[in-house]
């Protein structure tokens, strides 16, 4: 799911149940669709979660803090609905194949994929100078390799006679990388039908 935009969050009521705390990472979430990371600006963050940036800093420390707090959310996001929208593909085509494997992979070229991607570069770009954010991403990263592992080994086990999956070429292939400079190869980069065969033959091999 995509971040609300500022426009999205300032039309939103306030709902009776709400917290401090989940306005401002609402908030902060809207302001970073509006105007990026660098951009977001804890005085704009305050005044549109109805709150003051005292209170802000008193529940995050600073800004860094904050970033930390609200990026990482967005990252997990990211990686656990990778995991599981691959997963839910795969639910209603047991036994598997390893074509279905490889037809379950995100779509590369899907426009929801690339921002999500864009979005989690900066976000790690963003973690090389903010310790808080960096510390969250390497537990969160670590967290998904076990789901990863645990998934991939329940897929494993409702494959067809025959048909084979090497768990840890997977994993180490598709499970626990992306293709980062991909978009930037321009003409020279390969093409999600290249991709999802190469995944294919080596999964076959």
């Amino acid at each position: 799911m995509n971040p609300p935009s500022l426009k999205e969050f300032r039309a939103k009521r306030r709902s009776a149940t709400d917290t401090p705390q989940q306005r401002i990472l609402e908030s902060a979430r809207g302001e970073i669709e509006e105007v990026g990371i660098r951009g977001l600006r804890v005085a704009e963050v305050a005044k549109n979660a109805y709150t003051s940036v005292t209170l802000i800093y008193r529940y995050f420390g600073d800004r860094d803090g904050l970033l930390a707090q609200v990026l990482g959310d967005m990252y997990a996001e990211f990686q656990e609905n990778t995991v599981s929208d691959f997963m839910k593909q795969l639910e209603p085509l047991q036994p598997l194949t390893v074509q279905n494997v490889v037809d379950a992979m995100p779509d590369i070229d899907d426009p929801g994929f690339k921002k999500r991607h864009a979005q989690r570069l900066q976000i790690l770009a963003t973690a090389v100078n903010n310790d808080q954010l960096r510390a969250r991403i390497e537990q969160i990263t670590q967290e998904q390799a076990s789901d990863w592992t645990n998934a991939l080994k329940q897929v494993i086990g409702s494959m067809k006679p025959g048909e084979k999956l090497n768990l840890r070429i997977f994993s180490m292939m598709f499970a626990m990388q992306t293709m980062y400079y991909r978009e930037l190869m321009g003409d020279r980069a390969f093409t999600q039908k290249d991709y999802r065969q190469f995944v294919y033959d080596v999964l076959k091999a």
